[in-house]
């Protein structure tokens, strides 16, 4: 798989971050940065506990990486999240928004996964 078909498996946008970052090898480097990241972590034992704060900053922070790294798809669940926990609560539709968010994720790190290491 090319990095181009893994950025179009996952739903995101190849030029944008091409653009931005300048070549395929620093966009490596980024993927697998992006990988080892905590924020989604941090964010589902934030619902999990109903900790809305650190909820809405976990989200706010994958959001900002989705952005960074052209991860559209994610970035939109990401972002849909973080405008629910505004509320300053874990809402049902927060809850249904992280399942969202855990799915556009582990697509995203799969994909990234298969692409580096083949697996």
């Amino acid at each position: 798989m090319t990095l181009e078909e893994c950025y179009t498996r996952m739903g995101a946008d190849y030029a944008d971050v091409l653009q931005r970052l300048g070549n395929e090898e620093r966009i490596q480097r980024f993927l697998r940065m992006f990988i080892e990241e905590e924020s989604f972590d941090r964010l589902c034992t934030a619902l999990k506990e109903q900790n809305a704060e650190a909820a809405f900053r976990a989200a706010h922070s994958l959001k900002g990486i989705c952005m960074n790294m052209g991860f559209t798809v994610l970035r939109a669940s990401s972002d849909a999240l973080t405008q629910e926990l505004r509320t300053g609560s874990v809402t049902e539709k927060a809850k249904l928004l992280g399942t969202q968010v855990a799915q556009d994720y582990h697509l995203a790190v799969q994909t990234v996964r298969e692409y580096l290491y083949g697996r």
